[in-house]
């Protein structure tokens, strides 16, 4: 044991002092980025700075990686991400606005005041922010480590998949996420640009992993334990993930679950833990009455609910007078009516019915309010699911073709049920051929639109980003290596 843990500090020292340097100046640098006290929010601190610390590690080990094996996987890495990484920074430069502004300016604020906001958008987003602010305090600073995360996802799809055709044809994979769509949010540290990027470096690793038919260590099962976890928690829709992650590890290594069902204990209990104890700060927040509630976040959702089940065939006169009363004092029925004949479809876009919400109500009323919907949309499933489909196809028509190369690009890569119906054909695929691995991330992708249709609470085209990614590098992975001739099954 004493042997193994010196022979990996003999491998890892130097990529450890490489990132013990910017570590160490990052105790300077963040004195103009935080505005109150460390000790405020000590713990959050402490937990930030280790993120920080592990994540410079990894990066370093990385570039030594690449420096040291001219060959090797992580040169190749590097030489797609660094082309990726300018095209996508000169992407920002040209189209988008270098400030914050919406939730990631409030989110960068909170960071600033060590409010991770775990309370609203997650523990994991404002951890991201707080460690980036450490490293690189200014507005833009979260947002370069972001372009960064994400031409390092991109380089790692292309390397793996260069050997499956080469290193000209994997340069396919980034004709879809060379799109407007995916470059709007690859300079963008929100929630979803980020959680997106993680979910397709899942999917290209357990993909990959199984063609080559690795073996399952320790190393990649703690990996990809933290990953699933992280994708678990950090959207309210990925809770399948527990479960897609426990059937997907077993199934991509090829595990003998059958014959040797005692040997699988030992990689079970770590996976289980490691998902508990990345739960436990989100459990701790929720838990926080100082904080807004469950209760309060599902508002919006209520309110746009709501306001499409009126047009959608919700009749006022089929609502009880208590229920009616309860949503009435709250939002009046009067407006949303208004509202409804004013916007019309337009009101899919977001959840305008919460602008006619009254500023002053209580916790008590809005929470009345919230379960005065939530009984609507169980007694009418039909018309709360039709209102909720009708939200996903305006996320297809908020762009519109004008005859010129720019608008056919946006028009073309905001079309949201292409990849949807991508994920579809693959699952097909994926069964027929007993091609399981590729059958299981197509399900994946199709539970995730599933789950995000019934719970958006508006028509952001944005949180259909991880069928989006899934969809076609499925696709383009499978046309670089048929345009290359390889005789190998390709969805193996």
């Amino acid at each position: 044991m004493i042997r193994s843990v010196m022979a990996v500090w003999k491998e890892k020292k130097l990529s450890f002092f490489l990132a013990l340097i910017p570590w160490l100046a990052s105790f300077l640098l963040e004195g103009r980025f935080f505005v109150v006290a460390r000790s405020a929010h000590l713990l959050t601190y402490v937990g930030c700075k280790g993120i920080l610390l592990v994540g410079l590690f990894l990066f370093a080990d990385f570039l030594l990686r690449a420096i040291r094996e001219p060959m090797g996987d992580s040169r190749y890495t590097l030489l797609y991400a660094m082309s990726y990484f300018l095209i996508l920074l000169g992407w920002m430069l040209w189209k988008l606005p270098l400030y914050l502004q919406g939730d990631e300016l409030n989110i960068y604020i909170q960071a600033k005041q060590l409010d991770p906001m775990a309370y609203w958008f997650n523990y994991f987003t404002g951890c991201y922010w707080i460690s980036c602010g450490m490293l690189l305090p200014f507005e833009m600073g979260p947002i370069l480590i972001k372009l960064l995360l994400h031409s390092l996802t991109m380089g790692y799809c292309a390397q793996r998949l260069r050997k499956h055709s080469s290193a000209v044809w994997a340069l396919l994979l980034y004709i879809p996420y060379l799109q407007p769509f995916v470059m709007d949010l690859g300079a963008s540290a929100h929630r979803l640009p980020l959680y997106g990027i993680l979910y397709l470096f899942l999917a290209a690793k357990l993909f990959f992993d199984h063609k080559e038919q690795k073996k399952l260590d320790g190393k990649t099962l703690l990996l990809l334990s933290v990953v699933i976890g992280i994708l678990s928690y950090w959207r309210t829709e990925g809770i399948y993930m527990v479960v897609a992650g426990a059937i997907l590890i077993p199934v991509a290594y090829r595990l003998p679950v059958r014959k040797q069902l005692s040997r699988l204990w030992k990689p079970a209990v770590c996976y289980v833990l490691i998902l508990l104890i990345l739960a436990l700060p989100q459990f701790a927040a929720y838990a926080d009455d100082s904080k807004p509630s469950m209760m309060v976040r599902s508002a919006p959702l209520c309110g746009y609910a709501l306001a499409n089940m009126l047009r959608s065939g919700l009749e006022e006169a089929d609502i009880e007078p208590a229920t009616y009363e309860a949503i009435d004092v709250y939002i009046p029925f009067e407006k949303l009516r208004e509202m409804n004949a004013v916007q019309g479809d337009a009101a899919y876009s977001h959840a305008m019915a919460m602008d006619l919400a009254d500023p002053k109500a209580d916790f008590a009323v809005r929470g009345a309010f919230c379960d005065a919907v939530k009984g609507l949309i169980l007694k009418h499933p039909l018309i709360f699911l039709r209102s909720q489909w009708n939200g996903f196809c305006y996320t297809s028509a908020q762009y519109s073709y004008e005859g010129d190369l720019q608008t056919f690009l946006r028009y073309g890569s905001y079309r949201q049920w292409l990849p949807l119906l991508l994920c579809g054909i693959f699952l097909i695929f994926g069964l027929l051929r007993k091609r399981f691995v590729t059958m299981l991330l197509s399900l994946c992708g199709l539970g995730n639109w599933a789950l995000i249709t019934a719970l958006m609470p508006a028509a952001y085209a944005k949180y259909f980003y991880v069928d989006y990614l899934l969809g076609y590098f499925l696709l383009f992975l499978g046309l670089a290596c048929l345009l290359s001739r390889r005789k190998e099954q390709i969805y193996e």
